[in-house]
C-alpha cells in the first residue's frame, strides 16, 4: 500500500509540477571501478537502467560538469541524466555548475539512505540532509533545499522489520552489496523507474502518494 510521508509541508510542494520543461536527474555515487557495485552508489544504478530501458543516449563525458551524461524523454518531457565523475562528498560542485542551466525545482536526486530499510522508496521534497554527505554537499552549493530526492534504502533490517543502524556508516555503505541485497533492488528497480517518470510527468506530491512504499 502506498503511504504518503506525513512530514512534506504539501501546501508547499502542491505546486512542483513539471510542465514540459527540462528536468535533471542526478544519481549520486563514487567513481572508479573499486565503487561500482557499492551500497553508495546506488544512485548511479538506477540511472543506468532508466538509460537503458528508456532508450536514452548514450554515455558521454562532458568535462564542464564533471560529469557523465545522457538525454532522452519521457513523455514529452526532456529528461538529462547526470552523474557526477567526482567523489560523493563533493557533488555539489558538479550539480551547481549544470544547475546554472535550471532552477532547483527541476532538479532530482536519487541516493542511498542508510536510515530506510533495505529496498524501501521514499520521495521527498525540500528536506535537510539527513546525514548524508552527498545531499549536504548539494545543499551548500545550492544553498537551497527545495530540490526533489529519490531516497533508496540500504539498512539491513531485524527480523521484525527493524533497522539496524552499522556501528561503522562509512565503511557499512563502502561495501558490495550482497547477492540476496541484489535481488531486491532487481525486484524493485521497475518501481523505482516508475517513481522517477511520476515525479517527472505529473508532480512530486503524486509521486509521494502513489510510490512511497512501506517496504
Amino acid at each position: 500500500m502506498c503511504v504518503q510521508d506525513v512530514f512534506f509541508d504539501v501546501t508547499r510542494i502542491i505546486e512542483v509540477v513539471y510542465d514540459a520543461i527540462m528536468i535533471l536527474v542526478v544519481g549520486l555515487g563514487n567513481p572508479g571501478e573499486k565503487y561500482a557495485s557499492t551500497r553508495h552508489n546506488i544512485g548511479w544504478w538506477l540511472l543506468e537502467y532508466v538509460q537503458s530501458s528508456l532508450n536514452f543516449s548514450d554515455w558521454r563525458s562532458e568535462k564542464k560538469f564533471q560529469a557523465e551524461v545522457s538525454q532522452g524523454k519521457v513523455e514529452e518531457h526532456e529528461v538529462v541524466l547526470f552523474k557526477p565523475q567526482i567523489f560523493m562528498n563533493n557533488s555539489g560542485n558538479a550539480v551547481s555548475v549544470a544547475v546554472a542551466e535550471y532552477t532547483p525545482d527541476e532538479v532530482v536526486v536519487i541516493h542511498d539512505d542508510i536510515d530506510l530499510p533495505l529496498g524501501m522508496l521514499r520521495v521527498s521534497y525540500d528536506r535537510g540532509a539527513g546525514g548524508h554527505n552527498g545531499v549536504q554537499s548539494i545543499i551548500d552549493t545550492l544553498q537551497t533545499t527545495t530540490f526533489t530526492r529519490m531516497r533508496i534504502g540500504i539498512a539491513p533490517v531485524s527480523d521484525t522489520g527493524e533497522v539496524i543502524k552499522p556501528a561503522v556508516v562509512e565503511s557499512f555503505v563502502l561495501k558490495e552489496f550482497s547477492s540476496a541485497d541484489q535481488e531486491v533492488f532487481e525486484e524493485k528497480k521497475e518501481l523505482y523507474r516508475k517513481a522517477l517518470e511520476t515525479i517527472i510527468t505529473k508532480s512530486v506530491v503524486v509521486a509521494m502518494n502513489e510510490c512511497n512504499v512501506t517496504s
